[in-house]
């Protein structure tokens, strides 16, 4: 008869803390729970009960989809995600019957049910979602309003020991803890704390990008074969423009409109759609004109 053997999860200290309450940072927080007595999550929004976009996500108010592989990797840390996904208004997408993709020069793929799902939805949408996850979990505390200043670290040391943050009110505070995660975005707080401590930052490489964007959120209206998503690419030297639909939660669809270089689309409602119609293919218009 064999015995079953359960391996007890090391503690690697008393207090992590993850700078940001996005999608990396709950993520990280609901990792590092298993390895120390308390996770604090600090974030300088103030975190919303509702799913609506916050300033500390840049890119919160544009098109959102979950691929395939995030929602395994996500469901990993969160189980039954996807369900809780679909039960507040995640819309499901078998990428390959949902899925629509006109592509210069190729024919569209036919239709086939993948028989695995994923889901579209807001951002704020899943960040709730997340965030509630996280909420629940017994030694993990969420803090929002609480803006990160810098890492510090004791004078005798290199090591980083803490994190100075401003909360809505002016006051300071500083916090002790056996670990940090800079999950803040833009990876400012670890840079300075690099420089302060005499270290080489690391290298940067800066890409440029000449594309823009402009989204809106449309009632949802019928897309030719019952397709949940379409993305209308342009041919790449001749044509600057292209659209995105994706459906999401609440009966509405995200679309997004792009181009190149000086063509770049406008965010007033009527020009938005003149813009669409100009597209190479007429579905993304089709779909919003009368939406």
């Amino acid at each position: 008869m064999k015995r079953k053997v359960v391996a007890k999860i090391p503690n690697l200290g008393k207090r992590a803390i993850v700078v940001g309450a996005g999608l990396g940072g709950l993520s990280a927080a609901r990792v590092l729970s298993d390895y120390f007595d308390e996770v604090m999550i600090l974030d300088r929004d103030e975190l919303p009960d509702d799913a609506i976009p916050r300033p500390g996500v840049p890119q919160g108010k544009h098109a959102h989809l979950l691929l395939a592989g995030g929602l395994k990797a996500l469901e990993n840390l969160f189980p039954n995600l996807g369900n809780e996904l679909m039960r507040t208004g995640a819309e499901p997408i078998d990428p390959g019957f949902d899925i629509l993709i006109e592509d210069s020069g190729r024919d569209i793929w036919p239709k086939i049910k993948f028989g695995r799902s994923t889901y579209s939805m807001t951002r704020p949408l899943i960040e709730r979602v997340l965030r509630r996850y996280v909420e629940r979990i017994e030694n993990i505390k969420v803090r929002g309003g609480c803006r990160a200043h810098n890492i510090i670290s004791e004078s005798k040391a290199r090591a980083a020991t803490g994190i100075q943050f401003q909360m809505v009110d002016g006051s300071r505070e500083t916090i002790k803890s056996d670990l940090i995660v800079d999950a803040s975005g833009n990876g400012s707080l670890t840079v300075e704390f690099l420089k302060s401590t005499s270290r080489r930052p690391p290298e940067e490489t800066s890409i440029g990008v000449n594309i823009r964007y402009a989204s809106a959120l449309f009632e949802r209206s019928h897309i030719c074969d019952d397709y949940k998503i379409v993305s209308s690419l342009p041919s790449a030297r001749e044509e600057t423009r292209g659209g995105v639909i994706v459906a999401a939660e609440n009966n509405i669809n995200q679309v997004v409109l792009a181009g190149r270089g000086k063509d770049i689309p406008p965010i007033d409602g009527n020009e938005f759609l003149s813009y669409a119609r100009q597209l190479r293919t007429a579905t993304v218009y089709n779909a919003i004109k009368d939406a």
